[in-house]
């Protein structure tokens, strides 16, 4: 981003013109528009902005405008059938850690070991196809607007026979994301 702008700007227009300006906010800040529907295609521009002074009146600038359109996403959760998660395989890998000094000025060494970790998948499926572009599964984006969604994962540890946490969230638009109200469940790997 030119350093002679404040910020990016965003403005959304819902079908009676574009409304107000959000912003200024960087590229890691996250910004809030209200008022928007769930589930409806909005157009949305962005622009580089910059406050001006001139005679002692403060001034908007705006620089190109970069246009798209995307969909917010479903406020109800994923009409979920069955969960399951199926273990893998247990496998180990190699920990290196370097020496170093803490914020209290002592010394650690380097350490050098295994650790366990545990290779699992779940399988999500859904009641019915919900005109979706996909699922995050734990934060995973599997695509496609289908019923069944499958994503492989692995932790640190020995987890076969406990309860894993599992949320999912329907993704409304591969662009922004888009997700759902998120569904949240504990199941046990088998």
């Amino acid at each position: 981003m030119p350093s002679t702008y404040d910020g990016v700007a965003v403005q959304v227009n819902d079908g009676s013109g574009w409304g107000d300006a959000y912003g200024p906010f960087t590229s890691y800040s996250k910004q809030k528009i209200s008022g928007l529907k769930s589930d409806t295609d909005y157009q949305v521009r962005t622009f580089y902005y910059k406050m001006t002074t001139y005679n002692g009146q403060s001034y908007p600038m705006y620089g190109p405008f970069a246009t798209t359109t995307v969909k917010t996403g479903k406020s109800s959760k994923p009409a979920v059938k069955s969960i399951s998660v199926k273990y893998v395989k247990t496998f180990t890998t190699k920990l290196h850690r370097d020496g170093y000094w803490d914020a209290f000025g002592k010394w650690n060494d380097s350490y050098d070991g295994t650790g366990t970790n545990t290779k699992y998948k779940i399988t999500v499926k859904l009641k019915k196809k919900l005109g979706i572009k996909g699922l995050y599964i734990n934060g995973k984006l599997v695509k496609g607007n289908k019923t069944t969604y499958t994503a492989t994962f692995s932790e640190p540890g020995k987890l076969k026979g406990k309860k894993v946490t599992v949320m999912v969230a329907s993704c409304n638009d591969l662009k922004v994301g888009a997700y759902s109200a998120t569904l949240k469940k504990k199941v046990k790997m088998k």
